[in-house]
């Protein structure tokens, strides 16, 4: 298993960093690499309207308006329909980290070290694995396109048993399609600091999202997204956050 390697190294001296407690630089919606900035994945498909995430909302705010008549207000709801969304991503991060323990721990087993509301997901995952017999190339990788000018991190680049290179984003909740897109600008970005020298060589050949749930089952959806249309995609950021 690679280290994951910090972004926040000399680019121009194509090194790779000697202290591997280096982190990453950043702020807001960017990652820094020495002085340059470069927009996060995420941020740039923010652009992509999510239709989806409006009718969630107001699917909470009204179940929550309903189970307190009378006695809520609209900052009230508005307050907790936040709180759920943080909710969830706080659940994502924590599977998230339990997936880091099962890769780096050969000992690694389901029990009272486990939060049981996250048991189905660390189940999911290990199932999955089994299924596989996955070689860990990298985790949680750090990586940047110096010639598009992006960033992001990548959860997961496996090599099966038949030598095929995988690159898996973990999902807790829904997948949308935008996750292609999200596949496809880590893909390059990976495979351009391999290029570069920065990663050991690396050929990714398939892109998926591993979206695992509570009740213990996994479902995996391989992307193809054109890289072009995440081009497009931070062309529309850059038109409306840079101008």
């Amino acid at each position: 298993m690679h280290t994951s390697i910090p972004v926040s190294l000399q680019v121009e001296k194509r090194r790779l960093p000697t202290n591997n407690k280096l982190f990453t630089r950043k702020k807001g919606r960017f990652y820094f690499i020495d002085d340059k900035r470069y927009v996060s994945v995420t941020s740039i498909l923010d652009v992509i309207n999510k239709p989806q995430l409006i009718t969630w909302a107001a699917r909470q705010a009204a179940e929550i308006a309903l189970a307190e008549l009378g006695r809520s207000s609209i900052e009230r709801v508005v307050s907790e329909v936040f709180k759920k969304k943080e909710t969830a991503a706080d659940k994502g991060t924590l599977v998230h980290d339990y997936i880091k323990d099962i890769n780096e721990r050969a000992d690694f087993s389901l029990g009272s070290n486990v939060d049981p509301n996250l048991q189905g997901y660390i189940k999911a995952f290990m199932t999955y694995r089994e299924s596989v017999n996955p070689e860990t190339l990298f985790f949680e990788q750090e990586c940047f396109s110096e010639e598009h000018e992006y960033a992001g991190t990548a959860d997961w680049v496996i090599r099966l048993p038949n030598k095929s290179v995988w690159l898996i984003d973990f999902k807790t909740g829904a997948i949308y399609r935008e996750a292609g897109l999200q596949m496809v600008a880590y893909k390059v970005a990976l495979e351009e600091m391999s290029r570069r020298k920065l990663i050991p060589e690396l050929k990714i050949d398939h892109t998926a999202v591993l979206q695992l749930s509570s009740d213990g089952t996994f479902n995996q959806r391989i992307f193809d997204e054109p890289f072009a249309t995440f081009l497009a995609c931070k062309q529309l950021w850059s038109w409306c956050n840079l101008a």
